[in-house]
């Protein structure tokens, strides 16, 4: 089953992730190394280099952070997700962790819908469920930063998910959908051969 995606949030989460999986901070600068990508690719509205730029910035001041999280995320979820997609999950723990209330609820599903649904269930029910994140992120998290603070940002992300239930539910079917359309066709398959 084809999950139809809308190009220009895909693309943007793209971008945002070849930026951040292209930087070498021992050969340059993040400010070079944004001002060098986005003349590469020549995106013309300003909209999208400024998203594209603040994700960077963003990923590059919480490296740490978001860092734990994915490792966490990896450890917990490894056998779900796929290594070769660790710089989404990256851009996304960083979208949700730290910029979800800015992006707000509409925007944030945007970019959430222009992944696959699978990927994106995966992340979700991880990043959003208390257990985890006190189980595998409270503690890392607290070598790095004062209790109040990594407090305080659980709190914030576990705060959305009132609001994200219907998506998740939504990728839920999806996701369910798929598998069952793929369990039909390999049961027709096995009884016509």
């Amino acid at each position: 089953m084809e999950v139809p995606l809308s190009l220009e949030e895909g693309k943007l989460i793209w971008y945002c992730e070849e930026m951040w999986r292209t930087f070498n901070p021992a050969a340059t600068t993040p400010d070079t190394h944004a001002e060098e990508q986005l003349a590469k690719w020549k995106l013309e509205d300003p909209k999208d280099q400024k998203f594209i730029q603040q994700v960077f910035y963003g990923l590059t001041r919480y490296k740490k952070l978001v860092g734990v999280f994915t490792q966490a995320f990896y450890f917990a979820k490894g056998g779900e997700v796929s290594r070769t997609d660790v710089d989404t999950y990256t851009v996304f723990a960083y979208l949700t962790l730290m910029r979800l209330k800015e992006l707000q609820y509409v925007a944030y599903r945007k970019l959430i819908l222009s992944q696959e649904p699978q990927k994106m269930l995966v992340l979700l029910h991880f990043i959003f469920n208390e257990g985890n994140l006190m189980s595998f992120c409270r503690d890392p998290w607290m070598k790095l930063y004062d209790v109040q603070y990594v407090d305080e940002l659980i709190r914030t992300a576990l705060s959305f998910l009132p609001d994200l239930a219907d998506m998740i539910s939504s990728l839920e079917e999806k996701v369910y959908m798929a598998k069952k359309a793929e369990e039909e066709e390999a049961n027709s398959w096995a009884k016509a051969g």
